[in-house]
C-alpha cells in the first residue's frame, strides 16, 4: 500500500515528527506492504526536525528522515532524490 508518509510518522503541532502510528504494524498484519511518499532533500518538504536552517529551498537532513521511516518498518520509500535514499539505506543496513 502507498502511504504519505505523514500517516506514518505523524508530526505534532510545531511540524515534528511523533512515534510511528500504527499503519505499518496494521497493514503487515494484513499481508500488505507498505511504501511511503516522497521523500526529497529540500527542508519545505520535510518534519521541522529533519530540516537545516530556514531557507525552504535548502538541503535537510534527508538521511535522518529515510532513516526514521526505514526504523518505522516501512518496506519501500518513494522519493525525488533516489541516489541519497541510497546512500541513507545503505548506513541503516551498517548501522542495524
Amino acid at each position: 500500500m502507498g502511504a504519505h508518509k505523514d500517516l506514518v510518522l505523524p508530526r505534532n503541532a510545531a511540524g515534528a515528527t511523533t512515534e510511528p502510528s500504527s499503519v505499518v504494524r496494521d497493514a503487515h498484519a494484513a499481508g500488505l506492504v507498505v511504501h511511503v511518499w516522497t521523500v526529497r532533500d529540500e527542508n519545505q518538504f520535510m518534519a521541522t526536525n529533519f530540516r537545516r536552517g530556514t531557507d525552504p529551498n535548502a538541503k535537510g537532513d534527508s538521511f535522518a528522515e529515510s532513516r526514521a521511516f526505514l526504523d518505522a518498518g516501512v518496506d519501500g520509500i518513494f522519493s525525488d532524490q533516489p541516489d541519497t535514499l541510497f546512500q541513507a539505506r545503505e548506513e541503516w543496513l551498517v548501522n542495524r
